[in-house]
């Protein structure tokens, strides 16, 4: 759930979700969230999965470890 997810929030982590409450309740406990660009959440264009992957790289880039 969203707030078991919250709850282990914190600089340095990263969470890549579908539900935009999750990445909203994420980074307001501090980490770091990727919307994951699903039919329900998105226009479900080309854009928005390209700025995904944007996204996944800059943080790749960023030091981030993605496990």
């Amino acid at each position: 759930t969203a707030k078991t997810k919250s709850a282990v929030a914190g600089l340095g982590k990263v969470l890549i979700d579908d539900r935009p409450r999750n990445i909203e309740e994420w980074e307001a406990a501090g980490g770091k969230g990727i919307l994951y660009p699903q039919y329900y959440n998105t226009s479900h264009t080309s854009l928005e999965r390209d700025r995904f992957y944007e996204n996944f790289e800059k943080l790749i880039t960023e030091g981030y470890r993605i496990l």
